[in-house]
């Protein structure tokens, strides 16, 4: 890679970053709870290579359904249930 293809991969993982913590904000300004974001290479049950938005941490299944449809009827309709680990 030279070094115009590496400025221009740089710029490319910045603005991904800089997507995914704006799509967080979003989701903490719409009143959901613990917005972040993760890595998915940190975690061996996230399939590798991604910028992952989540909200919440929850004990139970139930408690991740109802996570769901709140963040369904807060204007997150493409949000997903996940179990994340180490």
């Amino acid at each position: 890679m030279n070094s115009a293809q590496e400025s221009t991969a740089n710029r490319l993982c910045l603005d991904l970053e800089d997507a995914a913590a704006s799509r967080a904000r979003t989701a903490e300004l719409a009143g959901l709870p613990q917005a972040g974001v993760l890595v998915s290479s940190s975690y061996a049950s996230l399939h590798p290579g991604y910028l992952v938005v989540f909200s919440g941490v929850y004990r139970t299944p139930a408690e991740a359904a109802a996570g769901l449809a709140d963040a369904h009827s807060r204007g997150f309709p493409d949000a997903y249930v996940a179990r994340v680990t180490h």
